[in-house]
């Protein structure tokens, strides 16, 4: 199993679905589509998706809930499989109306399962999540329980996983594992006349590249 995140915009997208063609190579390749197409801004998001995956060989599956049922009904022996995303699977099972009356913790495990179901019935499995809790906002009871499970999810799979990854601004980023191609290693080492440090408030960011760049001079910074 490989776990990407990222935030909104992020390139996590992006990145999966290039690895995953990359992986699968002349085998079949399934992208397993759990957002609902309610509203607008959903149904844009499905389109730009849909635009990105184009020509790319995927068969795609709108699966909402319970994919491992999915996954035991129509994959091959051999099969790549692209989970878009862990957020609206367990969106679906938290709120749809054949399982909100679950315990949260029961969905939860429900959530865990089938995508570890899944990984041992595919060739390969590559799950796309999202960053939680970095914005620091605090929201209604019912939120901070979904947040709370995303967030419970996210740990049980990445402990599975052989790679977890974080895209930053296009950029993947190993979190556990190494990285499937040499691309990053390749573009770290060559010389490049833009360095871009991002991270947040009071994080160290200047220190870090006075260390690394002790040439540079911070006088006359106000």
């Amino acid at each position: 199993m490989i776990l990407i995140s990222g935030g909104s915009g992020s390139g996590k997208s992006f990145y999966a679905e290039k690895e995953a063609v990359r992986i699968a190579g002349n085998e079949a390749r399934y992208y397993f589509a759990a957002m609902k197409p309610y509203g607008e801004e959903a149904q844009k998001r499905i389109q730009r998706h849909r635009a990105l995956r184009n020509e790319k060989g995927f068969i795609t599956c709108e699966t909402y809930t319970q994919i491992d049922l999915t996954a035991r009904r129509i994959l091959p022996q051999k099969a790549v499989v692209l989970l878009e995303c862990v957020p609206n699977l367990l969106a679906n099972e938290m709120f749809d109306e054949a399982f909100h009356a679950l315990p949260v913790a029961e969905v939860t495990a429900c959530v865990i399962n089938e995508i570890c179901e899944t990984d041992k019935m595919a060739e390969e499995l590559l799950v796309v999540t999202n960053d939680i809790f970095s914005d620091g906002v605090q929201y209604e009871q019912v939120t901070e329980q979904y947040r709370e499970a995303l967030a419970q999810i996210n740990a049980a799979l990445a402990e599975r996983a052989e790679l977890v990854a974080e895209v930053q601004s296009g950029i993947p980023v190993a979190v556990k594992g190494k990285m499937l191609t040499d691309e990053t290693v390749a573009k770290s080492e060559k010389r490049t006349e833009m360095e871009l440090y991002i991270g947040g408030c009071g994080q160290g960011k200047l220190s870090f590249v006075m260390h690394r760049h002790p040439e540079l001079s911070v006088q006359g910074r106000v």
